[in-house]
């Protein structure tokens, strides 16, 4: 019998200087993929965003081809069917095998979701817009710029260090022409300098009392798809009508989680391949929903029913048995390992 091995990427150095994750004897592998960390995330190369662990597997491309069976597990998400095509090309001839789990690796945010719902109360909502960002990505920063270019009220971000705006203004000029040179690097923040629960405790006001909430969740740049977080929950929670501006169909595929899409936004502009003039295009398409009350209160009434849905989803959903079945079939070693890795307390 030849031997099973898992590679948890998350915590992996994928460094090719580093020389080969794969052991020799291994005859099965079984790359399990939970958030989007420093290892599983994107990273610019040319003027392209890759997803690393892609990137890691061509260069492992040879001694992967040496294997009787090639299992890719992921945690709370789903790759794009163009990316699995791509692994399939790559390893022609070998085993591979798809297992995409959407709750496993990010149960617990649904979790806090339903603690966060109890704290509802029907308050009058005066606010059109609401929107905060702590770690800044791409589209966030793209996001902000552009609230600060239509003298959008109601958001709040943090001050960038010279390294940080770098890392953020050097992928951007390859990606497209757009001039950040105006950006407003200043700190705007609700509560100042504070815990991220503390933040999530007052953050409850502040939503009850928006129409709207912008919703980022890390862009993965069309590789994986369904990678949701708190900052969808959170909105669910307090009846705030999300608006999301992240990954390719995030709206359309809340229906795998049992939750109804919203209404009356345009998202049209997601089938449009260059990253950086879709969120251009979301964003101005979308703008008098985001910028004017009387829109922002006729796009949430029109999806009021959705909301009282998707809250009572959130609200009565056994999240942490649904992630549990969703294991329940796996390959024996990986169940145990996400087992151990997600369900013991």
């Amino acid at each position: 019998m030849t031997k099973e091995q898992i590679i948890f990427m998350d915590t992996m150095n994928v460094n090719p200087m580093n020389g080969s994750l794969i052991e020799a004897d291994t005859g099965t592998l079984d790359v399990i993929i939970d958030d989007a960390t420093w290892s599983t995330n994107c990273c610019l190369i040319g003027d392209r965003m890759e997803w690393k662990p892609l990137v890691w597997m061509m260069h492992e491309k040879n001694r992967i081809r040496k294997l009787e069976r090639l299992r890719v597990v992921l945690c709370e998400a789903k790759l794009a069917d163009h990316v699995k095509q791509e692994i399939r090309t790559m390893f022609d001839g070998l085993e591979v095998q798809f297992y995409e789990l959407l709750l496993p690796g990010i149960y617990h945010v649904y979790q806090w979701g339903q603690d966060m719902a109890k704290q509802y109360k029907d308050v009058e909502r005066v606010n059109t817009m609401y929107y905060s960002v702590g770690t800044m990505r791409l589209n966030r920063f793209f996001l902000v710029h552009w609230l600060q270019q239509n003298k959008a009220s109601n958001f709040g971000h943090p001050v960038l260090n010279k390294k940080e705006m770098e890392v953020l203004k050097h992928p951007l000029s390859r990606l497209c022409t757009k001039d950040f040179s105006n950006y407003e690097n200043v700190s705007r923040r609700f509560f100042g300098e504070c815990h991220v629960d503390t933040y999530w405790e007052k953050q409850v006001d502040l939503l009850l009392r928006a129409k709207i909430s912008i919703v980022t969740e890390q862009p993965l740049f069309d590789h994986v798809e369904r990678f949701y977080s708190e900052k969808l929950t959170h909105s669910m929670a307090c009846k705030t009508l999300p608006f999301m501006i992240s990954n390719k169909n995030d709206n359309d595929n809340l229906k795998d989680l049992g939750f109804r899409p919203y209404v009356g936004f345009d998202y049209s502009a997601e089938s449009i391949a260059d990253f950086v003039e879709r969120w251009q295009t979301l964003l101005d398409s979308n703008r008098h929903f985001l910028l004017e009350d009387k829109h922002a209160s006729a796009i949430l009434e029109k999806n009021k029913d959705i909301i009282e849905h998707n809250y009572s989803v959130l609200s009565d959903t056994d999240w942490r048995q649904k992630a549990l079945e969703e294991i329940s079939n796996l390959p024996t070693l990986v169940r145990d390992f996400l087992e151990n890795k997600f369900f013991k307390k």
